[in-house]
């Protein structure tokens, strides 16, 4: 009789845990939760993309759409940081660039890229290593 009560005893201690982890897990920012951890983004259709590298603070940045439109623009924010997104100063037009950007190392960025109506998934990045 004993072993029967232990035994569930440790089930509603394991249950109730449970259910603390999963309050937990549902309080967590949903937007933050879901943002990948990557070092590139892409619009949809690959009609442009972007590339960061934390060696050199090094973003890539891609058109692949010919036409006379103005290239996509890169905007990043730093995790935890409350601001304005900021705009990386690099402009690829119907072509491919690769300039160099100074990043703040202490934090993690955000970032994404614009073109046209087109808007890629927010990533996070490391700002710091990767050399």
């Amino acid at each position: 009789m004993k072993s029967r009560i232990t035994k569930r005893r440790a089930l509603l201690a394991a249950g109730a845990a449970a259910s603390a982890a999963g309050l937990l897990l549902t309080t967590a920012p949903q937007a933050a939760a879901a943002v990948p951890y990557r070092n590139w983004t892409q619009t949809a259709g690959n009609s442009s993309g972007v590339r960061f590298s934390p060696c050199g603070d090094w973003w890539e940045v891609w058109d692949n759409v010919k036409n006379d439109l103005r290239g996509p623009l890169v905007e990043y924010n730093y995790k935890g940081v409350k601001d304005d997104w900021k705009v990386v100063p690099v402009w690829a037009d119907d072509n491919y660039v690769k300039r160099q950007f100074n990043m703040n190392e202490k934090y993690h960025v955000y970032f994404r890229i614009h073109y046209g109506d087109h808007t890629s998934p927010t990533v996070e990045y490391k700002t710091s290593g990767g050399c």
